[in-house]
């Protein structure tokens, strides 16, 4: 890993140019999101009888969460926080379900390991030393 001092990204190549780590970051998180619908989908059949009010919840969620990697993706900090945030909200009631969803739905439990696999890379990256810095100088370029 390379270490830039801070500001190191002030220079930065044209208003639209990210980092590799971040554009990696945003491909895993919008993967996790398409394996997450993959997942509802499998899961369905045993769904049938949820509202037609649920489904929509879901599509507003699903709709912030893209505008959220969207954000993060042009160097908005608080989206990045706030998504890191509702990852650890969620990862304990993911892990303390698993041993019962490997044994009631093998698939969309595996599925759903991808799932945290690709979030936990993501915010890795998102986090790293150099994405701190890239988050930082783009802070005033959006004033």
């Amino acid at each position: 890993m390379q270490n830039y001092p801070p500001g190191a990204y002030a220079s930065a190549p044209g208003p639209g140019w990210r980092p590799a780590k971040i554009k990696t970051a945003a491909t895993l998180l919008y993967i996790s999101l398409a394996l997450g619908l993959l997942r509802g989908f499998w899961e369905w059949p045993a769904n049938k009888e949820l509202s037609l009010l649920v489904y929509l919840i879901v599509a507003v969620v699903l709709a912030v969460l893209v505008l959220f990697i969207y954000l993060i993706g042009r160097g908005v900090n608080w989206a990045r926080i706030v998504m890191l945030v509702l990852f650890l909200i969620g990862l304990p009631f993911a892990v303390l379900d698993l041993p019962h969803k490997l044994t009631a739905q093998p698939v969309p439990a595996l599925v759903e390991m991808g799932q945290v696999a690709a979030q936990v890379v993501a915010f890795v990256l998102l986090f790293a030393r150099d994405a701190n810095a890239w988050f930082r100088a783009m802070k005033p370029r959006r004033r």
